[in-house]
């Protein structure tokens, strides 16, 4: 550890980035952000894996402007990729690249972004079959609603209410879980 934090590279990331912002009367965003970057430059020194902090700067980033990106959907899409691979293979600790608490947290902080997409923007998606915004294209990907083409096939004209099971049984492998509990959440009646 002691030939890393020789490392020039690390020592002005750690001067510019894990300064503590609140004595510089930085706002709140900065304050998280050197915060965020002090825990994640421990992390990768305690791992020895300081090749990762692009990685984690990178994951935070692109979290935080997920839904005003230009690249939001496709953002969206590698975050679900990315929790889901991990969630999958439950990964061995030491064979981590990116530890799983720091994914849980992603996870839910993108969840946290997105569903403030309301029921009513996924039910006017299926009866207009108009996307509203940037951000609703972003809940679509991250949720992994499929494209109109699918959703007719699931959801007959004039009628795009039904419940889980029905849904399930027409599904026939084409919407994943995930997708079928939103699309069951806006479709039921309340």
């Amino acid at each position: 550890m002691v030939m890393l934090t020789d490392s020039p590279h690390l020592l002005a990331f750690s001067r510019h980035f894990c300064t503590d912002a609140s004595d510089n009367c930085g706002n709140s965003e900065e304050i998280e952000f050197s915060d965020f970057c002090s825990t994640v430059l421990y992390e990768c020194l305690a791992d020895e894996k300081p090749e990762l902090i692009n990685t984690f700067i990178e994951l935070y980033h692109s979290v935080r402007n997920l839904p005003r990106g230009e690249n939001g959907p496709l953002l969206a899409r590698n975050i679900n990729i990315l929790t889901t691979f991990y969630g999958r293979h439950n990964m061995q600790p030491h064979k981590e690249l990116v530890p799983l608490p720091f994914l849980q947290s992603i996870n839910d902080r993108v969840e946290a972004i997105l569903d403030h997409q309301s029921k009513a923007a996924l039910g006017q998606y299926l009866k207009d079959h108009v996307i509203p915004s940037a951000s609703f294209a972003c809940f679509l990907c991250y949720y992994e609603i499929p494209g109109l083409y699918v959703l007719d096939e699931l959801f007959p004209k004039g009628n795009p209410s039904f419940p889980l099971p029905v849904l399930a049984l027409r599904n026939k492998g084409k919407v994943s879980t995930k997708a079928l509990l939103k699309l069951s959440s806006a479709t039921t009646k309340a």
